[in-house]
């Protein structure tokens, strides 16, 4: 199956309300040959402040925040790309924690399916995650750079490209990032294909479930750079109202001491510090290796070899009354978080937990995206029944189609728009003018920016325009 490799340059860290400046991607085979590229830049939506840390990373021009095709243009372009590259193994550097949720936000706001990535036999993975699996095994595959202060894993991009000799000459340059991770994860296949095989077996909850099947426990990876422990753990159950969330029993504890507890002590063992149970998301690419692959590895042999685990992998499997208690222990935790969540006000936060979108609604979804005439493009808005559908309906008609609309009706959007953007509360999740101000104030006196000054001016012009624009708004 072909890889899609992709990478966003952004406004900020926050998925829900930042947006993409920069979208690359390569579509490569299954030895890394590169068979097609899609790079390309888009402009601000109205009311999307950039932090100006963000663009001080970037480095993008202020002329192209303003003056590059419409958000909306790029998304669908992006949708109808990956669609046609479908069906592939998508994956990023730190995909699965940022990227990912960025694509699936910000096509859930443009009225595109937000799960492209994860459906009609799309999966994903994580290069960031295989170099955490991989850096504790010390073997010749890649170089693992050390931070110079710490000692410790640096297993950031640039610096993973710098240590291998790989090309990187644009950090945080979309595309330059893609071919980057691209080169990055053919030298590990090329080097060491059954490592890299075995991590793809987390790529979707299918694939991870069929490789649980083949053994009585595995050595889960790390999760973080600054961990190097493999952990033996072996799989208890699926929770029966989220097969999401899978139950593992970590081996390094005796069973024994803990198969008599009773479903009200089931959260400590999850909870405590020792984490007796370990709940793994199995759509997040967990990795995890079997011991004949750990028994190639010197470091970690006496581990592998360890029969102790095997025994307590058995005892487990045959401990039903204790299974049964952590099903219902995983079903009573599942409901209390159902019950206890405040669904949020905010349009951008209502991706997840809000209804399925019934089929007549997607329906009038696909005719308004279909739509190439503005007035029937308005039409078909006006039919959506799903309020977060429409009110993103409404807003790509305010974005794109703005003459469609009435004066009351622009003039309502842009004094939601200005009212947040302008907003002087500080514990708001998106940027905002006095928030940007702030941080401009920061970074001025800051002498790792000071070779930016310019670059400094130009930001602060630029939101000075933007704060002016926004009080017209209001008034």
């Amino acid at each position: 199956m072909n890889y899609v490799i992709y990478d966003f340059e952004t406004t900020g860290k926050e998925a829900r309300y930042d947006q993409p400046i920069q979208f690359a991607a390569a579509l490569v085979d299954e030895k890394f040959n590169v068979l097609e590229t899609f790079n390309e830049r888009c402009r601000l939506r109205d009311g999307v402040i950039p932090s100006p840390k963000a663009l001080l990373i970037t480095k993008a021009q202020i002329d192209s925040l303003k003056n590059e095709q419409s958000y909306y243009e790029l998304m669908r372009k992006v949708y109808h790309k990956l669609q046609s590259w479908s069906p592939a193994i998508f994956f990023g550097f730190n995909n699965i924690i940022f990227d990912d949720e960025l694509l699936r936000h910000n096509f859930y706001q443009s009225l595109l399916n937000p799960y492209i990535t994860t459906s009609n036999e799309n999966s994903r993975v994580d290069l960031w995650k295989i170099t955490c699996a991989l850096a504790p095994l010390e073997l010749d595959i890649i170089k693992i750079p050390k931070n110079s202060k710490t000692g410790k894993n640096a297993l950031s991009l640039e610096a993973l490209s710098k240590e291998n000799n790989i090309e990187h000459k644009l950090a945080h340059d979309a595309l330059s990032d893609v071919m980057a991770t691209m080169e990055l994860a053919k030298i590990i296949q090329e080097k060491d294909p059954l490592f890299w095989e075995t991590c793809l077996k987390a790529r979707s909850l299918k694939t991870c479930a069929d490789f649980l099947k083949s053994e009585e426990y595995f050595f889960c990876a790390p999760q973080a750079s600054s961990s190097l422990k493999y952990t033996p753990i072996s799989l208890l159950t699926v929770n029966p109202n989220d097969n999401k969330e899978l139950a593992f029993f970590d081996l390094n504890h005796d069973p024994e001491q803990h198969l008599e507890t009773r479903v009200s002590g089931i959260t400590s063992l999850i909870q405590s510090r020792q984490r007796v149970i370990r709940i793994i998301k199995g759509n997040r690419f967990p990795i995890m290796l079997n011991k004949d692959y750990l028994k190639n590895v010197d470091c970690f042999k006496e581990l592998a070899n360890n029969t102790l685990f095997a025994e307590r992998a058995k005892k487990i499997s045959s401990a039903e009354n204790f299974i049964e208690n952590i099903n219902q222990s995983l079903v009573d935790r599942w409901e209390e978080n159902e019950t206890s969540k405040v669904p949020s006000d905010n349009l951008e936060e209502q991706l997840y937990g809000g209804p399925r979108l019934n089929p007549d609604d997607q329906e009038k979804i696909k005719e308004f995206n279909n739509s190439t005439e503005p007035i029937t493009k308005l039409k078909a808005s006006s039919k959506i029944d799903d309020f977060r559908y429409k009110q993103h309906a409404n807003r790509v008609m305010y974005e794109e189609y703005p003459d469609e609309l009435t004066t009351r009706q622009k003039q309502k959007h842009q004094k939601i728009i200005a009212e947040k953007a302008l907003s002087e509360n500080k514990d708001v999740k998106w940027m905002t003018i006095p928030k940007a101000k702030k941080i401009l104030d920061s970074v001025k006196e800051d002498e790792k920016y000071q070779k930016q000054k310019d670059y400094i001016s130009q930001i602060e012009d630029y939101i000075k325009l933007e704060e002016n624009k926004y009080k017209k708004y209001c008034n």
